[in-house]
């Protein structure tokens, strides 16, 4: 099942995006958990790429809604 899962994460953006975050030493933004196998946290901690959340970064940038 998890098989299935990797398979259908690698035909979306998302590890485009992670790998860009690599290679310009930046940091993926995104609302999802770890709770399931296949998430961008998941992979983001296997190739350390450093991830936060839409709050985290709103309070780094200093924005106020």
């Amino acid at each position: 099942m998890a098989w299935a899962k990797t398979i259908e994460f690698t035909r979306g953006a998302d590890l485009w995006l992670i790998a860009r975050a690599k290679l310009d030493d930046g940091a993926v933004v995104t609302q999802e958990s770890d709770r399931r196998p296949v998430r961008i946290p998941t992979v983001c901690n296997q190739f350390g790429v450093p991830f936060k959340t839409i709050f985290q970064m709103n309070r780094e940038l200093d924005i106020k809604l």
